[in-house]
């Protein structure tokens, strides 16, 4: 039997009527009372802090599984960028005549071409006339990196004039 009068609050008025109305039923009565008071005490616990914690951490772990699931996406696909980035370079170098490759990075590096004249798909003669040696070598270089085409032979002629040259190179893939 549960002694109420040891609490603050059997001495309040609301708390001796609940006192009395517990003692007036019989010590079965008292037991189911008991059994039910913890099991509605049970429910509040677990509807007002247990169920919230759970809801949450489902939701936490769907969330993570979701930013997971796009981190591998994003993974896959940069992979699958870069995979066929490189297809279209080694394609597209290797796909692609001399001679408009020629043409375009000497047009980007402003450089007149006097003459092509093409020997294969992979080879071409260029002629050049009164043009900068720096520009010539540096145009080369970048056709070597960039291209894969490189200088097979080369005649190179002086001008007076410093700097300048007049060239014939034999270009190869």
């Amino acid at each position: 039997m549960i002694d109420f009068s040891k609490y603050k609050f059997a001495d309040t008025g609301v708390g001796a009527g609940i006192s009395n109305w517990y003692l007036s039923h019989t010590t079965r009565d008292q037991t189911i009372i008991k059994f039910v008071a913890i099991l509605v005490l049970l429910t509040f616990v677990w509807a007002i802090i247990l169920q919230p914690l759970l809801n949450w951490h489902t939701q936490q772990k769907s969330s993570e599984r979701l930013m997971y699931s796009l981190l591998t996406t994003i993974k896959n696909n940069t992979n699958e960028l870069v995979q066929t980035k490189s297809d279209f370079n080694k394609t597209s170098t290797t796909n692609t005549a001399i001679v408009p490759i020629i043409t375009r990075t000497a047009n980007l590096n402003k450089i007149q071409l006097s003459r092509l004249q093409p020997e294969s798909d992979d080879a071409v003669v260029v002629y050049l006339e009164d043009q900068r040696f720096s520009v010539v070598l540096r145009w080369a270089l970048q056709l070597r990196e960039n291209n894969s085409i490189r200088i097979s032979s080369a005649n190179i002629e002086s001008e007076e004039v410093d700097g300048l040259i007049t060239a014939q190179l034999s270009f190869i893939r």
